[in-house]
């Protein structure tokens, strides 16, 4: 786990807002800076009716997927929380 302060500070650097979507080789980079080994990456979007979750586990220092999965469902988008952080 990697603290809110130190991930604004990196994001700071390579001039990115931690808000807006990157791309894998950018998070990969970010990673390496904050010395994590891991990291986890997803999306939730709308596919017709149903909503699609999808994650990947990603090794840092090879750039590797370690585990993906995917979960589409119908769901009601008001019955989806999701929490920030």
């Amino acid at each position: 786990m990697v603290s809110q302060q130190l991930l604004s500070d990196v994001f700071s650097q390579i001039e990115k807002d931690a808000s807006e979507k990157i791309g894998e080789s950018t998070a990969l980079g970010v990673a390496r800076q904050v010395g994590v080994d891991y990291i986890v990456a997803g999306s939730i979007f709308e596919v017709g009716e149903k909503i699609s979750i999808t994650t990947q586990l990603i090794e840092v220092q090879g750039g590797e997927n370690i585990a993906y999965q995917e979960i589409r469902q119908r769901l009601y988008l008001n019955s989806l929380f999701i929490l920030p952080f």
